[in-house]
């Protein structure tokens, strides 16, 4: 009965070790500096401009949240364009970071504005169009999938 349990404590902190520790080189990935014993990494996601029939631009105005370091700089996409955001991946909690953009035309005439949200479980990347306001009719459209986000022609 004793040596079970030894065996089963045995190999609880196998796993709990292998966790935290890199198998290749024997570095830590633990993140101590906030008390936290939470594994970093990071999850891509990408922002693509796909509109071609009535071209429009993606102008960054603000971003919030787990975002990688460096942040982000303030960013224009142009039609045919992308950017890429890194998110922090922490193996027990979500992560969650936010951009709002401003749409506008091809004369940079402000048309609208939009905030995205993009999520990091420790298996899951998920993003969401919190809102899509337009001041007046522009075809616009947002894809979203499970790292990006495709602006198009509706």
């Amino acid at each position: 009965m004793k040596l079970g349990i030894i065996l089963v404590l045995f190999i609880l902190l196998v796993i709990v070790t292998s966790l935290f520790r890199s198998p290749i080189n024997g570095d830590s990935r633990v993140n101590l500096e906030d008390g936290n014993l939470t594994i970093l990494e990071t999850k891509g996601f990408n922002v693509y401009n796909k509109s071609a029939r009535q071209p429009f631009i993606l102008r960054a105005t603000h971003f919030e949240g787990e975002f990688a370091s460096p942040a982000p700089p303030l960013h224009t996409i142009r039609p045919g364009q992308s950017f890429h955001f890194e998110v922090n991946r922490y193996y027990f909690y979500y992560a969650h970071a936010y951009v709002i953009y401003d749409l506008l035309d091809m004369n940079e005439s402000k048309f609208g504005s939009t905030e995205l949200k993009m999520t990091v479980d420790a298996q899951i990347a998920s993003t969401s169009v919190l809102y899509l306001n337009l001041n007046y009719y522009f075809p616009v459209g947002i894809e979203n999938g499970g790292t990006y986000f495709n602006f198009i022609n509706k």
